[in-house]
């Protein structure tokens, strides 16, 4: 054991540090040969969704641009459900004179707007269909079921919660389920509530959850971060079960409070002068203005939030500094080490058969020493003199001597 925890602290001496870079809109984290890509996606953004679809065999139901539309086989029809805005089944005579009204002058219409959520439980899809007035506030969300199963299917009024839904996108996900129940969590007479539809029971109901909701950020399909405003002007955050209905106070501030995402730890920014660990209570001041991002190795803390020009990696147990980036300092990962190829086997060979062709070249031949010619007398056939051999022709064969 004792070599064991040895080998453990060396090990954890010898972890490199990570190594913080920005490049073309997204944050670098080099820790040794492996790297996270954290893209800077502005605060708050999400994927933009441009319809819901269920399906069951031939039957779909799909709500888009057109509304709800419902198709069996090769049969569409698609609905702006601008019945539902005057139906005696969900207003009494004198809402639907002033709805009425309302419509003649412009400040509402029949038509939906918008969808706050839908969810599919079995072979139904429900759908919180919502309308809204000209200036953009919701006035009415009811709930639309179509069976999948139906040899007709078409789109049925359910009925409506109480209160309208915290839904703010043209196609939102505010809707979900607990045990047996469809539920969404709507604000009404000034508390916010979760307003549930027994699937079983075919009932609605609806609970008082706090006062005065500011924002809400879901962790899990019960469990999320409330953001609240107390009567003295103070902001409360706090962490509620929705399936059990027991919340708990987190931090009381005086300045507005933004949650980060519904991970864990949960984060919040404080006016981006502060960021605060939720879970373990341990703030640290932030330049302000700036904005932050987690990534797997911690929480990146950028700034301008535009366009960042410095950044820090911080851990969010401590805020310990991991790393730190500035647009000034040449980006470590610029350029990467030029990485060799093994040597295969038909490489190893080149240098051979390049020798091999070095030796097909014909070698320039030494010259040899020239020989000595002897020249005889004509009469007396006896040498009479020595020369060196010449290129020249010699005037006669006969005066030609091979050796």
């Amino acid at each position: 054991m004792t070599t064991l925890f040895a080998a453990a602290l060396i090990a954890k001496g010898t972890q490199l540090a990570p190594v913080l870079c920005f490049r073309d809109g997204v944050f670098f984290i080099r820790t040794g040969s492996a790297v996270t890509k954290v893209p800077l996606i502005p605060f708050g953004q999400v994927k933009k969704v441009d319809q819901v679809v269920f399906r069951k065999n031939d039957n779909y139901a799909v709500w888009d641009g057109r509304g709800l539309s419902v198709r069996h086989r090769n049969r569409t029809k698609s609905s702006r459900l601008n019945d539902i805005a005057l139906t005696p089944k969900l207003f009494s005579r004198e809402e639907i004179i002033e709805t009425r009204e309302l419509i003649a002058q412009g400040v509402r219409q029949k038509e939906a707007s918008g969808l706050s959520g839908a969810r599919r439980v079995g072979s139904e899809g429900f759908f919180l269909v919502r309308w809204s007035e000209s200036s953009g506030k919701p006035w009415l969300e009811a709930l639309v079921k179509v069976d999948l199963d139906s040899d007709s299917p078409a789109p049925q009024l359910v009925g409506k919660f109480d209160g309208i839904s915290l839904a703010t996108k043209p196609i939102d996900d505010c809707l979900f389920t607990i045990s047996d129940s469809l539920c969404v969590l709507t604000r009404a007479n000034g508390s916010w509530n979760l307003a549930k539809y027994n699937l079983t029971e075919k009932a609605f109901s609806s609970y008082v959850q706090g006062l005065d909701l500011v924002s809400y950020t879901p962790i899990s399909r019960s469990l999320g971060i409330f953001v609240e405003k107390a009567s003295d002007g103070a902001f409360v955050i706090g962490r509620i079960d929705l399936a059990t209905g027991s919340r708990r106070n987190l931090l009381e501030t005086r300045l507005e409070p933004t949650i980060l995402d519904g991970l864990r730890p949960s984060i919040a920014l404080l006016e981006s002068k502060l960021i605060h660990n939720l879970d373990s209570g341990v703030q640290t001041p932030i330049p302000l203005g700036a904005k932050a991002i987690r990534a797997k190795e911690g929480v990146i803390v950028f700034w301008p939030s535009d366009k960042p020009n410095k950044a820090v990696l911080l851990n969010p147990e401590r805020w310990t500094q991991l790393a730190k980036w500035d647009v000034n300092q040449k980006p470590p990962m610029e350029t990467p080490k030029k990485v060799e190829k093994p040597k295969t086997a038909e490489t190893k060979q080149r240098p051979a058969a390049a020798k091999t062709k070095n030796k097909d070249r014909k070698p320039t031949k030494k010259k040899s020493p020239e020989p000595e010619v002897t020249i005889k007398s004509k009469k007396s056939g006896h040498p009479a003199a020595k020369a060196k051999h010449s290129k020249t022709k010699p005037s006669t064969p006969r005066d030609k001597y091979r050796p």
